[in-house]
This record gives structure tokens, C-alpha cells and sequence, in this order.
């Protein structure tokens, strides 16, 4: 095959994709439902806490992450840690940028509500290839949980499900 008529057939491939994909929208959600369960959750959910509640925070750069609002007990937060609460939804914020990231967690955490979820994990990655500013995306997951009322807490995940990477999140409680 000639190289003109190789050209001729790239460009007229790349017109029909073009075509096809031009009534197709990106798909805004990343909420990903998962260990549903059949039983009906408890309806009333804790009310929303004012962050003038908080009982513990830490946040040391490039370690692990932990918030806890006073209203949560340290059983459940104990429990939490150790990863024996059902994660019902996840989000991995990976490849994109903060202001996407941003949007994407709050639009995930809004659902979560909706959709009465009690724990969910937020995969941020480690931010090794975030530079010398450090991760980007886990302080950005960090500074927007602890400014959500419904959020009542929060670690990083055991080693086993990402570590410093992730977070186990309570969106709300059921004390």
C-alpha cells in the first residue's frame, strides 16, 4: 500500500469515528455501588454535624489520615480502622485533575447520602508522581471530608486495601 492511500484511509477512518462518537456524552458519575444491601437502612440518619465538633484530627503529609468528629464513638471508629465496616460504595479519584476530583467526591459523597450509604471507601492514590508539593489529590480528599457535615469520619484503609492510598469514610452513623 502506498503511503498516500495508507494517509487517504487513516484520515477517513478518523472522520467516521469522529461521526460516530458525536451525539456520545462523558459519563459524570463514578459512583460504583457495591455489597448493596437488601435490608432496609435505618431511616433516620445522625444529623448533620458543624465542624466546630471535631474531637480528632491528624494529618501528617505523606502518612496516614485520621478524623473523627466528637459524636463518633471510638468503638465505632476502632471498628472503622480495622476495616470491619461493609464498604457499600467506592471511588477511585485517580487520573484526574484536583478540580475534577473535587466535583467527582463531592457529587459521590451527595449520592451516598441520597442513597443512605454508611461507609464508603475513596481511593486518592499515594501521590507519587504528584512532584514536591506533595499528593494533590489526598490532601484535596483530606481538606473536602473534613468540610462536609455528613461526613462524621475517617482513616486510611488498612494495607490490604490501599493503605495510604484510600480512605474509609463514615458518611453517617447510626448511634
Amino acid at each position: 500500500m502506498d503511503k498516500k492511500k495508507h494517509k487517504d484511509n487513516n484520515s477517513e477512518d478518523s472522520t467516521l469515528f469522529r461521526e460516530a462518537m458525536r451525539n456520545v456524552e462523558e459519563i459524570q458519575s463514578r459512583l460504583k455501588v457495591t455489597n448493596q444491601s437488601e435490608k432496609k437502612r435505618k431511616e433516620n440518619l445522625s444529623p448533620h454535624r458543624s465542624q466546630q465538633n471535631l474531637d480528632i484530627t491528624e494529618n501528617t503529609y505523606g502518612e496516614r489520615l485520621l478524623f473523627q468528629r466528637s459524636s463518633l464513638s471510638k468503638a465505632k471508629m476502632r471498628k472503622l480502622k480495622r476495616g470491619k465496616i461493609r464498604i457499600d460504595a467506592t471511588i477511585d479519584l485517580h487520573g484526574l485533575s484536583a478540580n475534577e476530583a473535587e466535583i467527582a467526591l463531592i457529587n459521590f459523597l451527595d449520592e451516598c447520602d441520597k442513597l443512605k450509604i454508611q461507609c464508603a471507601r475513596i481511593i486518592h492514590g499515594k501521590g507519587y508522581g504528584s512532584g514536591p508539593d506533595g499528593p494533590v489529590l489526598k490532601t484535596l480528599t483530606d481538606k473536602v471530608l473534613r468540610g462536609l457535615e455528613t461526613v462524621v469520619g475517617f482513616c486510611s484503609a488498612p494495607e490490604n486495601d490501599g493503605g495510604t492510598g484510600a480512605l474509609y469514610v463514615l458518611i453517617s452513623s447510626d448511634e
